[in-house]
């Protein structure tokens, strides 16, 4: 019970310690039930040491990722907020994932991420979620005019074709999903959208699940 008690603080308290380096918040806190209190640099101990459990190195983590503090809507008053990992999308939200078995959320609207390094990308990779991007960042080299998308729910699968049909010099996609019934099934529906262009990943890393 002692145990129990001292992992809680893990899941329902704002870290103490170090002092937040506070900024005002830029992300919507709207939608999905919950509002976003803080954002800054990941520097809580507990979330570095899941990011190192998952295999992230932590400076990418930090690229890429916020530490954010939220509450539940109507819970405002209450002296601790919960916390974790967000991942900015491009509805101004964050996709959450916090330190407490498999917890996500979402703080303001849902939906996927792009990020590109060039107005002309002539490859996309697409990922479902976004520590399977992390991974794929970890492990491969750059590469010039490339873009990514990720999901960050199998349910915006649609959204990612329309995101690569918005983008006419994109000949190539590299799909990076998930090794079950659901992942299959969006594999499917991106080789009947793009044909030839699709470049399926998943078996690469059979029996994992996921690239993670």
């Amino acid at each position: 019970s002692d145990a129990l008690k001292w992992l809680e603080q893990f899941a329902t308290s704002t870290p103490s310690s170090p002092p937040p380096r506070s900024r005002p918040a830029t992300r919507s806190n709207a939608g999905d039930g919950y509002t976003l209190r803080r954002e800054r640099d990941v520097t809580y101990p507990a979330l570095l040491a899941y990011a190192d459990e998952r295999g992230i190195p932590r400076d990418l983590l930090r690229q890429y990722c916020k530490e954010v503090a939220f509450d539940r809507r109507g819970a405002e008053k209450e002296k601790r907020s919960l916390f974790g990992i967000g991942f900015g999308n491009d509805a101004n939200g964050y996709e959450v994932r916090g330190i407490q078995g498999n917890f996500k959320a979402v703080i303001g609207h849902k939906a996927i991420t792009t990020l590109c390094d060039s107005p002309e990308p002539t490859t996309a990779h697409v990922f479902e979620g976004f520590f399977d991007f992390l991974s794929f960042a970890r492990l491969m080299k750059a590469e010039p005019h490339t873009m990514a998308i990720v999901l960050n729910s199998a349910a915006l699968a649609q959204a990612g074709l329309d995101a690569i049909a918005q983008r006419p010099s994109i000949a190539r996609v590299v799909t990076w999903f998930d090794n079950d019934d659901r992942g299959r099934a969006i594999t499917q529906d991106y080789a009947d959208a793009l044909g030839d262009r699709l470049h399926d990943m998943a078996p690469h890393y059979a029996p994992c699940v996921d690239l993670n």
